[in-house]
């Protein structure tokens, strides 16, 4: 009988909604592990849509394998970013001024810039 009243005790515990086997606490535990797990998905889905919205902004695909991404960095034909045109301008004078072009050429290059920029 003493096994029959040990069952009753389990069947009225597992009536109230606490599992005799396992300390309350548990509960807790399991709920806040479980948010974690969420929170971290949701986490990983959102950084790599903001990755993926980055590299689009870029002009590279985000599809793209690394492999690929690395062909195109060796060869060069990786987009940059567009350099202003008084950044553009100031290069033109610093390679007149070290004397690498001359004063025919800076003229010609400055009117290209000035008449595309």
């Amino acid at each position: 009988m003493l096994v029959l009243d040990e069952l009753g005790d389990l069947d009225d515990a597992v009536d109230g909604g606490q599992n005799p086997l396992l300390p309350s606490a548990y509960d807790a535990i399991f709920s806040v592990v479980l948010v974690v797990i969420v929170l971290t998905a949701v986490l990983i889905v959102v950084l790599a849509v903001l990755r993926a919205v980055r590299l689009r902004k870029a002009g590279i695909d985000p599809l793209s394998t690394e492999g690929e991404l690395t062909a195109h960095a060796l060869r060069g034909d990786l987009p940059t970013a567009a350099r202003t045109l008084e950044a553009r301008l100031a290069e033109l004078d610093e390679l007149a001024r070290r004397g690498l072009i001359t004063a025919d050429e800076h003229a010609t290059a400055r009117r290209d810039l000035l008449g595309r920029g």
